[in-house]
């Protein structure tokens, strides 16, 4: 539980946003409770003596004494069976005590008299006495706030001080209990200050949350007029009755009657309906009485809040719907829009994607034709060269006539293929230009055994030429051999070849056309 000065100052909204989420985690509070008698229960159960085992049922009706009435008189019940088994006048007497106090929370004032009549006050303890002179105390001020400003109401009141002074007398000064009374002496002698200075003093003694701030919060509340002050006291004792676990109060059902009163109609509403939970809970029909009183008004007043909400609700409905229809329309009309749009966005994405290909198809041309125009030239201009040299050496070997040298050189085909080899190095050296990543990218089509490692990184293999070839647009089987001196039949094997160490031979041409 947190100390009293934690809360007490905070403003008035704030305490009332704290009671609410106090109210939220009720249950929590509940199982605690709960807990406790579970544990006291056991305890029951485990009593060797009578002695011992009334202990324990005193306990009990002290838990459920503000938590549930029936469960409370049951052990009172309880106790009355030990105590004639024991025949301790004591334990008779404070039985009777527990019982009255129990008859006077649940409004049965007659009951109660006609006990504390049977007590023969002279054989009481100190302890006892006490008891009994709080009994008198409280019936009589029940019976005064009952009986009104009628003859009986003020001789009840009378009855209720004197029993004060007796229990002054008895008490020792300076306790909680002692200050209590004083204040309680000096608020009906009419001096309320003296009153709330005395409970202010005694209310920092105790934890906020304790079943005794909420008493002492309550009481101050009624020494208030309507007001900031008078909500205070009754937000901070509806609370510590809450956390307390007690069933058996009266400040949430004021607090509600105040609230109502401000026009917080729905949260009135909620504070009287947890009120008249808790009081059929605890089954005190005093209790139950007192909140219907203030019920009915505040639930008129909220149902006609309700009533005035759901009209305008209707309005604001119809004016959403026709908002919504014109939306529909409008929505409608640009989604034909977008639709046309989206057409027309298509098209122009396709014929994009057509020109950036055509783009990209125009770029690599003129790569490859640059590349091998110059290559082109530069062959054209060494086999003019090459064939200027030859002719004049075989014009040289006519003259000097070594005719068998001269035909011993043309029956020969290493000239040949020495221009073949420069003819397959300039191709190699150009295609590697224009797709240096060629090897690379082939070799990701191929089975990872089966991938080209080739000695020079500028030479091609005869295969890879094949596929060179391919990959610059010449996929004619004769147009290839030709163009490299081979065979079609051996550029056909080689295809076949290089298609049986593919990782898809389906569609191995078509990603050939893709590297680079």
């Amino acid at each position: 539980m947190a100390k009293a000065e934690n809360v007490f100052s905070l403003p008035i909204p704030s305490l009332i946003q704290r009671l609410d989420k106090v109210l939220d985690a009720k249950e929590s509070y509940v199982q605690q409770k709960v807990q406790r008698i579970d544990s006291l229960k056991k305890q029951l159960f485990l009593c060797n003596s009578l002695d011992e085992k009334y202990m324990v049922t005193t306990r009990l009706v002290m838990e459920y004494r503000s938590y549930i009435c029936d469960s409370a008189m049951k052990y009172v019940d309880e106790n009355w069976k030990i105590a004639q088994q024991t025949r301790d006048s004591d334990q008779l007497n404070e039985t009777k005590f527990l019982e009255a106090n129990l008859l006077l929370s649940v409004g049965m004032y007659q009951e109660t008299l006609e006990i504390l009549r049977s007590v023969n006050v002279d054989q009481l303890s100190p302890f006892l006495l006490k008891q009994y002179y709080h009994c008198c105390e409280q019936t009589y001020y029940h019976l005064s706030n009952y009986a009104g400003s009628s003859k009986y109401g003020k001789e009840y009141k009378r009855k209720s001080k004197s029993y004060i002074d007796s229990l002054l007398l008895i008490s020792e000064s300076n306790s909680n209990e002692y200050m209590r009374l004083l204040a309680r002496k000096s608020y009906s002698e009419g001096n309320e200050n003296k009153a709330k200075e005395v409970l202010l003093g005694v209310l920092q003694k105790y934890e906020f949350g304790s079943h005794d701030y909420a008493v002492i919060t309550s009481t101050l509340s009624e020494m208030e007029p309507v007001g900031e002050k008078r909500k205070r006291y009754l937000l901070l004792s509806a609370m510590s009755d809450v956390m307390s676990a007690v069933k058996e109060n009266k400040s949430l059902r004021n607090l509600a009657a105040e609230l109502y009163a401000e026009g917080d109609i729905e949260r009135a509403y909620h504070y009287c309906t947890i009120s008249m939970d808790d009081a059929n809970f605890y089954n005190a029909r005093l209790r139950s009485l007192e909140i219907v009183k203030i019920q009915p008004i505040i639930e008129k007043a909220y149902k006609q809040k309700v009533a005035e909400q759901h009209r305008r609700l209707r309005i604001y409905l119809i004016a959403i719907t026709g908002l919504f229809v014109l939306l529909m329309a409008f929505w409608i009309v640009l989604y034909k829009q977008n639709k046309k749009l989206d057409k027309i966005k298509v098209k122009l994405q396709v014929s994009n994607a057509e020109l950036s290909n055509l783009n990209k198809s125009l770029s690599e041309s003129n790569m490859v034709k640059e590349e091998y125009v110059g290559r082109f030239m530069s062959l054209c201009s060494s086999y003019i060269s090459n064939l200027k040299h030859y002719q004049s050496m075989v014009y040289s070997k006519i003259v000097v006539g070594k005719i068998e040298e001269l035909k011993s050189m043309v029956r020969s085909s290493d000239v040949i293929e020495l221009e073949i080899r420069q003819f397959y190095r300039s191709f190699d050296e150009a295609f590697l230009n224009i797709y240096p990543n060629f090897i690379v990218g082939f070799n990701t089509l191929l089975r990872e055994e089966e991938r080209i490692v080739l000695p020079n990184s500028r030479c091609l293999t005869p295969e890879l030429r094949i596929f060179a070839l391919i990959r610059l647009g010449i996929t004619d089987t004769d147009r290839i051999a030709k163009f490299l001196q081979y065979s079609t039949n051996t550029v056909y094997s080689y295809r076949t070849k290089i298609k049986n160490k593919a990782i898809d031979k389906t569609c191995f041409d078509k990603k050939i056309l893709d590297i680079g």
